[in-house]
């Protein structure tokens, strides 16, 4: 059965529409539906197809070969991209790549942040007003924005700058589905990869610079729009994780003071947070070959959109899905990805997170969120809020 367009019963409806602004605001039943009905589905008003449940999401992430990320990871993808990221081509080239930004990642280069990560938050809720600021532009984004900027080498002075800039490019419009691009970070990083050849310095950028010792095959534009991603994603993927777990939390009171009354709950409350409502929502893939799956076939050469999020509620890997339970061991979960796409920065993304939280939950307790005031994301990758309202309804001072 080729090219099927499975719809709706009711008035012919597609199943998923990934613009409809209330699929946006909360896509978690039209995955059920396309999970149970149409595990393989091809949108009618999209040029891709879609997978829904874990196990085919989980095999499509580490058969590379048939699901290539060559032709990008965005489902509308920035040609400036492919081919000059980890994210935008496939082994070999993916492997000796990441050996050269790894280093950046080691846990001990980490672990080394784990003192600025701490002072970071601090002083940046000692900047805010508890009785009323923006979670994410006045926190989150800045915080791991901050974090990335300092291990990739970008000066902090630049950061709200290439923030803006971000926000922008992501933006989706009818011309750019998936937004303009990050052109205006990667014109940033070009005079930033110049200025680290002639003054090298401790930092992922002087490092990836070293790549070409080691035998990789890198120039100065890939370095660029590497750390240009790179930088991206430190801005929005971890900063509307963040702004996701602080919804998670706010709408499941009773999971809330569980982690209240017991802060050592926070690194699996983090983790399930991320399986929850994980802010990479989906990622795309070309096609190498025709695929078969559930008596589907999925042409070669087919752009395939794989659900992230959809694999992380379905009830065939994952008992009562749906629900938010900081107690629970949320295993093999697709919030970070899996296969050699894997988030190199997982480990780095959850040191600030649990850092943030330990702290965000000492000062605050309870609060409340303004959902009618929030910006939620609109974009077919991810998943967040560009601005999320909050107060401290008890503040507490921090220990001195």
């Amino acid at each position: 059965m080729q090219g099927k367009e499975l719809q709706s019963t009711s008035g012919g409806a597609d199943l998923y529409d990934p613009r409809d602004p209330a699929t946006v605001d909360d896509p978690f039943a039209a995955f059920r539906r396309l999970r149970d009905e149409a595990p393989v589905y091809r949108l009618r008003n999209e040029p891709f197809w879609v997978l829904s449940r874990f196990a085919d999401v989980e095999a499509a992430m580490f058969d590379w070969k048939t699901f290539s990320s060559a032709k990008g990871n965005l489902i509308y993808e920035d040609p400036a991209r492919v081919g000059r990221t980890m994210a935008t081509c496939d082994p070999p080239r993916h492997d000796a790549m990441r050996r050269s930004i790894g280093t950046g990642y080691t846990p001990k280069r980490v672990r080394a942040h784990e003192q600025r990560i701490a002072q970071l938050v601090d002083d940046l809720l000692d900047r805010i007003d508890p009785a009323g600021f923006d979670f994410v532009t006045q926190f989150a984004a800045p915080l791991t924005g901050g974090v990335i900027g300092s291990l990739i080498g970008v000066p902090v002075e630049s950061l709200e700058e290439l923030r803006v800039a971000v926000d922008e490019g992501l933006a989706p419009t009818d011309e750019f589905p998936d937004g303009r691009g990050l052109g205006e970070v990667f014109a940033f990083m070009r005079d930033l990869v110049a200025d680290r050849r002639r003054n090298p310095r401790d930092d992922m950028l002087t490092d990836f610079l070293k790549a070409e010792e080691n035998g990789v095959s890198v120039d100065d534009e890939d370095i660029a729009v590497t750390c240009g991603s790179i930088l991206g994603a430190g801005f929005s993927s971890t900063a509307h994780q963040m702004s996701n777990i602080m919804l998670s939390l706010y709408r499941a009171p009773d999971q809330r003071r569980l982690v209240l009354e017991d802060p050592s709950l926070i690194p699996q409350m983090i983790e399930e947070g991320v399986r929850h409502d994980v802010s990479t929502m989906a990622f795309g893939r070309q096609t190498t070959r025709d695929v078969e799956l559930h008596g589907v076939t999925i042409p070669a050469d087919s752009r395939v959109m794989i659900l992230l999020s959809s694999a992380n509620h379905d009830e065939r890997h994952f008992h009562n899905p749906d629900a938010f339970l900081v107690r629970r061991e949320a295993q093999r979960h697709m919030g970070f990805s899996t296969g050699v796409h894997h988030c190199m920065g997982s480990s780095l993304a959850r040191l600030e997170m649990r850092i943030a939280f330990e702290q965000i939950l000492a000062r605050f307790g309870e609060f409340e969120l303004d959902l009618g005031a929030a910006n939620r994301l609109h974009s077919l990758n991810f998943r967040g809020f560009r601005t999320l309202p909050l107060c401290a309804q008890h503040y507490r001072e921090p220990r001195s």
